[in-house]
């Protein structure tokens, strides 16, 4: 009886424990120990703007006023509304993919409006250009250059 009740007690101490991880199991971090941002389909909008300045961001830095936390190619976007920036995703895959950004293109972006670090960020599922279309992330967010493997 006394087995019984002992294997109970490690099965809910066990379970307790597994259920406080998730949060943090959830969160995926840099090797800076930053947590980096997920893609929220529940804030995905689609936006149009002219392109202000394409960064390369090597890693974690500042940014122009602001923390880029993730690397890769942004965008300064300027909306009717407001000016964004819009993380495109890895420098390496729009290469591979033959698609470029300059200084007065005029986009399409759709994507997830999500904070990083306190500050708002777009991260961009899909854009648009002239008659090319990319797709960087499925409708999860699930980004395709890492073939399923994270999520930025």
């Amino acid at each position: 009886m006394k087995k019984i009740q002992m294997r109970q007690v490690l099965l809910m101490l066990s379970l307790g424990v597994a259920l406080l991880a998730l949060p943090a199991a959830a969160q995926k971090r840099m090797g800076n120990g930053k947590v980096m941002a997920n893609y929220d389909p529940a804030t995905e909008i689609t936006v149009q703007g002219i392109v202000e300045e394409v960064l390369q961001i090597s890693g974690p830095m500042e940014g122009i006023g602001r923390m880029h936390s993730m690397g890769g190619t942004h965008l300064s976007l300027k909306t009717d509304k407001e000016t964004l920036d819009v993380h495109i995703g890895p420098s390496h895959f729009l290469e591979q993919s033959k698609f470029a950004f300059a200084k007065g293109d005029q986009v399409e972006i759709t994507g997830s409006k999500v904070k990083v670090q306190g500050s708002e960020a777009f991260l961009a599922r899909e854009v648009k250009k002239g008659d090319k279309a990319l797709t960087l992330r499925d409708a999860r967010g699930v980004p395709r250059w890492s073939m399923g493997q994270g999520r930025p």
